[in-house]
């Protein structure tokens, strides 16, 4: 099982899933990044969100 299987079985596994946004913006936004990539992936992020909540999965962020 690879690292990727391992952290999908483990949100699927789970029922509460924290997201860090400090983490996301220190990770997923690269330093020459445009605004438009930021709001990409920001969507991206978003959309993460929306589908864990679709399968009952209780989402907090922590800023």
């Amino acid at each position: 099982e690879n690292g990727a299987a391992k952290l999908f079985r483990m949100i699927l596994e789970s029922t509460n899933i924290n997201i860090y946004t400090g983490n996301l913006e220190n990770n997923c936004y690269g330093e020459g990044d445009s605004p438009f990539k930021k709001d990409e992936k920001q969507r991206t992020v978003n959309e993460l969100i929306s589908y864990l909540k679709k399968l009952g999965k209780i989402v907090t962020i922590i800023k």
